[in-house]
């Protein structure tokens, strides 16, 4: 029996129908940056929000954050990094793409159920992040989505 997928899930998976992210999406950074630092990486987990009292509607509040990274260059690549804000925020799927609302989430592991996120909406702006110590270009932004299992 399918169960419940959990918010983190639903908005990574989300996320990864983004075109311009492919496939680049986790909970985690891979250790490995050379799959991923010239490209940039999208991490996400939850921040917050409320669940719903009557309802199985799920309203979380998720910390999206953003990443790039040059072994070589004087300064982080930040502009990939931002880049890939403006990837979730107004690509096609992106957050602010109102013709695919209500999108379906069909493609999470096997033992969940299906979802599908009625509404996708950024709750801050993105943030630079300075100071890294690895010399990473990181960005912060938190996203709301509503979102039912189907």
């Amino acid at each position: 029996m399918a169960i419940r997928p959990p918010s983190t899930l639903v908005a990574k998976h989300w996320l990864l129908s983004i075109a311009r992210l492919s496939g680049r999406v986790a909970r985690k950074l891979p250790a490995d940056t050379s799959t991923w630092g010239a490209s940039g990486f999208v991490t996400v987990g939850r921040a917050g929000g409320s669940p719903h009292h009557y309802l199985p509607l799920s309203s979380p509040v998720v910390s999206v954050h953003t990443w790039a990274y040059s072994e070589n260059a004087a300064n982080p690549p930040w502009h990939i990094a931002e880049e890939l804000c403006e990837a979730i925020m107004h690509d096609t799927y992106g957050i602010l793409d109102h013709a695919n609302v209500r999108r379906g989430i069909t493609d999470l592991p096997a033992r969940y159920t299906s979802a599908r996120a009625d509404k996708v909406y950024p709750v801050t702006e993105p943030t630079e992040i300075p100071g890294d110590p690895g010399n990473y270009a990181h960005y912060n932004f938190s996203m709301a989505f509503e979102w039912v299992a189907i």
